[in-house]
This record gives structure tokens, C-alpha cells and sequence, in this order.
């Protein structure tokens, strides 16, 4: 299918409240690449994200996935999405290995995969405990976990090295890149610098005059 796994998105006006936050945004990410989010803090860069998730809509301009429209998608475009935002997703009460299988439970038989080959964050290492007993660098591994396994091939990733050691940078970079080399797309929005052996199709840089 033309446009497979293709993200495009034109003329896109951002708001947020009466402040506008974007003017035009024009931006394409093909099968097997990643566009890189930059910007103060406030430029606009969650908002972006959440609209591309479908959480929001935006003041003006198209967005297209697989050549079709978010519209066109309808509620198919869910299971298209793997959307990582600044809280972890996860259920405090659950344990790691918890949180796994109730995920799986939402996301359906369709939307799990089992990583091949082993996984970059196992959740059964981690402490057989409810995650809000957890570290904040655990919790975020639990959700890393759960984006490891789900089958989306669009990827859409809010500050996702937060609270992660150096050998949890490391594994995220590998996680990205074997989801890029399976045909996967991705957005990733974040202050700290990504792991070197990533490097984006397009950098858009947001609270610049455009």
C-alpha cells in the first residue's frame, strides 16, 4: 500500500488556550525513520504529540498516517499508535509483571508482540512489587517494557529518556532502532540528547518564528 507507515502532516496551527503555540507545521516521516522534537519549555511540543496521538485536535491543518486522514482511520487509528508521555502510563497498584498482562489485556492479541530477540527491558527483573513502590528510573522501565511489546507501528514518545540511567539511555536507543528496522515510524520529543547511534530523518524545531 502507497504511503505505508508514512506520517504526514501539513499546515498543522497549534493552540493551546487563546496562545498560539505553532503557526504552520509541514512535516513527513517515512517507513523506517524518526523525526526529532526540539523547543523550550511551552513551545508546543507535548500538544503536537498528543494531537498526532488523536487526544486532541488542532486549530487548523491535515495530518495523515498510511496515507489516510486521522478522520478516515477512525477509532483503527488507536491501534495504530503507541503514545509515551511524561507519566508513565502504568498502574501504581500493579507489579511490573502485572502491568505487562493487563496491557496486554487492552491492547488485544493483534497489538502484542513478543520481542525477538530477548527484550532491552524485561519487567520480570524488576522488583516483584506494586510500581509505586518502585524508583522513578523502574517505572519508567515498566512503561518502556509495555511500548517493547506493543505491536503499533507508529510511535509517539514525550521525554522518553526521563529518569533513565546510562544503561537505560543505551537500551532505548536500541529499542528505537530495531523498531525502525522493522518498518516502524517515530516521533520523539526531548531536552535530553538522544543516544548517538539515532539519527533523525528531520529535526523540527518549535517556538521559532516561523
Amino acid at each position: 500500500m502507497c504511503g505505508q507507515n508514512m506520517l504526514d502532516i501539513e499546515g498543522l496551527v497549534l493552540r493551546r488556550g487563546r496562545r498560539l503555540l505553532a503557526r504552520r507545521i509541514d512535516l513527513r516521516v517515512d517507513r523506517g525513520a524518526f523525526a526529532y522534537i526540539v523547543g523550550p519549555n511551552g513551545s508546543g511540543k507535548s500538544t503536537l504529540l498528543r494531537v498526532l496521538a488523536g487526544f486532541g485536535r488542532p486549530e487548523e491543518g491535515v495530518i495523515r498516517w498510511s496515507g489516510r486522514t486521522i478522520g478516515e482511520w477512525g477509532g483503527a487509528y488507536r491501534g495504530e499508535v503507541a503514545f509515551l508521555g511524561h507519566l508513565e502510563g502504568i498502574k501504581p497498584m500493579l507489579t511490573p509483571e502485572e502491568n505487562l498482562a493487563y496491557r496486554r489485556l487492552l491492547v488485544g492479541p493483534t497489538g502484542w508482540r513478543v520481542p525477538t530477540p530477548s527484550p532491552f527491558f524485561d519487567a520480570s527483573a524488576l522488583p516483584d512489587l506494586p510500581c509505586q513502590r518502585l524508583s522513578a528510573g523502574q517505572r519508567r522501565r515498566v512503561s518502556l517494557a509495555c511500548l517493547e511489546h506493543s505491536a503499533a507501528p507508529l510511535w509517539l514518545l514525550d521525554e522518553p529518556l526521563t529518569s533513565l540511567d546510562h544503561d537505560g539511555v543505551a537500551a532505548l536507543g536500541g529499542l528505537l532502532a530495531r523498531h525502525l528496522m522493522a518498518g516502524g515510524t517515530a516521533v520523539v520529543a526531548s531536552h535530553q540528547p538522544l543516544p548517538p547511534t539515532l539519527v533523525p530523518a528531520t529535526v523540527l524545531e518549535l517556538g521559532t518564528k516561523r
